[in-house]
């Protein structure tokens, strides 16, 4: 994989990504975001793995409701 062990440990004992995962994670909490995978299309919000006919048919009702 070629993952350097003491660059990476360092870098979690100096939590130098800290403040990066916490805005992450406020986000994900302000946007109710609890399950993955979520996927957000046109706004609208779809949990859980769902199967290609789902998303088509949400882009599909997204491009008709674009046109009115």
């Amino acid at each position: 994989m070629g993952l350097d062990i003491n660059r990476f440990t360092e870098s979690l004992d100096a939590m130098k990504h800290l403040k990066i995962i916490e805005r992450d994670k406020k986000l994900a909490f302000d946007l109710d975001l609890y399950n993955t995978p979520t996927f957000f299309i046109n706004g609208r919000k779809a949990v859980g793995n769902r199967p290609y006919e789902y998303f088509k048919a949400i882009i599909e009702e997204e491009l008709r409701d674009g046109k009115k």
